[in-house]
């Protein structure tokens, strides 16, 4: 007998465990963080960088190999330093989303050891992801350049030919990639595999559950169009009362009016931010009800 999924009750489920799980926006909060730093790091690396040659001199700074090579230094430490902690930072929300949908509740201290356990996994997922989409372009970008050493004119051919091919493959790259690697978050937690069996296993429980995979989707699209629906409606009595305030150049109302928009936009910030972790949580329990 087939096993009967009720979507909406699942969606309605983890509405719930989301509520009695607020740990779950700990790995938000650190990410929050997590960019702040980065922030003052690199202000940190540019004033280090210019100082020596003048913080608006570029020629100079082109003519410095030294600071080049620094700066390159820079960029690449930067990168490992956000996709290794980024890689932890993601792999906490995947375990607390884990706990919450087989366990019903998690804790910070749980979600610290996901981190530990499943990082590499991560960030072996994600580079494999990015290089599917990069490294055509970098290929296709450096044929194309070839054809500068024939002339200006066959390179724009080329370009624009060679730009349409990514194009499409970007579109059917960007589909795959989405749909079928949907479910690779609880692969992920589940299977002790290496990044690319994952990537595979994802793929083929796409292939043979595609209805359930779209289903779950169109769940989670129909979410956050009502959320959307529902900022848009909610926004509009404060638009219309700004386009009366413009018209009759009321300047007092008009930064009240902005300052009310601002904090409803964060207000609805914060609803999105939660929407979207529910549906993490969603994306689990459906998962598992597959099971």
């Amino acid at each position: 007998m087939v096993k009967q999924i009720q979507y909406f009750e699942l969606l309605k489920k983890s509405w719930g465990q989301f509520r009695q799980n607020l740990v779950l926006i700990t790995p938000i909060l650190l990410a929050i963080i997590l960019s702040l730093g980065m922030f003052v790091l690199v202000a940190l690396e540019a004033l280090i960088v210019t100082l020596p040659v003048g913080l608006f001199d570029f020629q100079s700074f082109m003519n410095s190999i030294q600071l080049i090579v620094l700066a390159s230094l820079f960029v690449i430490l930067d990168i490992i330093i956000v996709f290794v902690i980024g890689a932890k930072i993601r792999s906490m929300m995947i375990g607390g989303f884990y706990d919450v949908a087989k366990k019903g509740s998690t804790s910070y201290a749980s979600m610290k050891v996901y981190a530990r356990k499943l990082w590499k996994k991560v960030l072996g997922v994600s580079i494999i992801q990015m290089a599917i989409i990069l490294v055509p372009l970098l290929v296709l970008g450096g044929i194309a350049s070839l054809f500068l050493l024939a002339s200006q004119e066959a390179f724009m051919v080329a370009a624009m030919s060679l730009g349409i091919i990514y194009g499409i493959y970007f579109i059917v790259a960007a589909v795959i990639l989405y749909f079928g690697l949907f479910f690779i978050t609880p692969k992920i937690v589940t299977e002790n595999k290496r990044p690319i069996d994952l990537m595979k296993s994802s793929l083929q429980y796409t292939k043979e559950n595609l209805t359930h995979v779209l289903i779950t989707w169109a769940v989670m699209l129909l979410a956050v169009f009502c959320f959307a629906v529902i900022q848009t409606v909610a926004s509009m009595p404060l638009a219309i009362v700004n386009m009366m305030a413009s018209i009759s150049g009321a300047t007092g109302a008009i930064i009240g009016i902005a300052v009310a928009r601002m904090v409803i936009g964060f207000v609805f910030g914060i609803l999105r931010m939660i929407l979207q972790l529910t549906l993490q949580v969603f994306i689990f329990n459906s998962y598992f009800a597959k099971k």
